[in-house]
């Protein structure tokens, strides 16, 4: 058996607002595997865990509990050449653009960076690849000399991209890449990350609170709500016919069928996440449910699933 390329096992990470303030579990005992050459979504909604967890499988972050395995090496024991490399081995695209290009740089050097940064090739040889990315995202001529704020919003994005790809790395972590894109740049962007992913044999995780990337780009699908795993499974067999009631909530406020439902009473603490809001909840619903199968290749959360194994 093939050892998966991202490993997270029990993944928990907890903050603190201000010295004194209340602690707040971004996530609490969440399981994934991605293997080499797979294509992972992470869904949830605003406050899920889905930032931290990408944090953590990037290993920017250390969790407070369980362990991120890169090539079945935990990464908190990794030694610092093994993080440096997996650091130019996974790429992250932000979600805002801007937030990875230095504004008073063009483009095309902000590109260059992680060359740079890695000690990749020389400088002949990174002015080709930078070229060369720029055309592949599909920017026009003289656009690298061109400053992030000159760009549109799509076109700030290709840039971004270019600057993940230009390490050649091995996975690729997409954070919300189109939510902030009109709907005919969402669709051009969306096909050249398809292009892209296949072009380069890349891994992708994709965060996302939108439907159609995550069907678009993934195979597999994670569902996380107040920092658990409430679904998992193939990402079309879980948007279509959703096991938990998170999850067909979740989908039906994407797709703007209806409004989320009301609270209908207390969150519990160590219970069912979404207790305090599913239409669906019992009593038994105040004892954490585990996460077992709920259909094929499947797993829900919940003691009541709304599609049976």
């Amino acid at each position: 058996m093939n050892t998966p390329l991202v490993e997270a096992c029990r993944l928990a990470r907890t903050y603190r607002r201000g010295r004194s303030g209340p602690a707040v579990r971004a996530l609490d005992g969440v399981d994934l595997v991605l293997g080499r050459g797979g294509a992972l979504g992470i869904a949830g909604g605003s406050g899920a865990g889905k930032s931290t967890l990408v944090r953590l499988l990037l290993g920017m972050e250390r969790p407070d509990a369980g362990t991120v395995r890169v090539d079945g090496r935990p990464l908190h024991r990794a030694s610092a050449r093994f993080l440096r490399a997996w650091r130019r081995r996974a790429q992250l695209v932000p979600q805002d653009p801007m937030a990875s290009l230095d504004p008073v740089l063009p483009v095309g050097r902000s590109v260059e960076e992680p060359l740079l940064a890695h000690g990749i090739g020389t400088p002949a040889w990174r002015r080709e690849r930078v070229a060369r990315l720029l055309e592949v995202v599909e920017l026009p001529p003289g656009a690298g000399a061109r400053r992030p704020h000159e760009l549109s919003g799509g076109q700030r994005q290709r840039v971004a991209l270019a600057r993940a790809l230009a390490p050649g790395p091995e996975l690729l972590v997409l954070d919300e890449p189109v939510s902030a894109l009109d709907v005919p740049l969402r669709g051009r962007i969306l096909d050249l990350l398809e292009r892209l992913a296949a072009d380069e044999a890349l891994s992708i995780v994709l965060v996302s609170h939108e439907l159609e990337p995550l069907r678009r780009l993934t195979r597999r699908l994670v569902v996380l709500h107040r920092g658990r795993v409430v679904e998992e499974g193939p990402t079309a067999a879980v948007l279509d016919a959703p096991a938990h009631p998170y999850t067909r909530d979740l989908v039906r406020a994407t797709t703007m069928l209806e409004p989320p439902p009301p609270s209908t009473g207390g969150a519990t603490r160590d219970g069912c996440p979404y207790f305090d809001r599913c239409s669906e909840a019992a009593p038994r619903c105040r004892q954490a449910p585990p996460l077992a199968p709920a259909g094929t290749g499947r797993r829900a959360a919940c003691w009541l699933p709304l599609a049976r194994p």
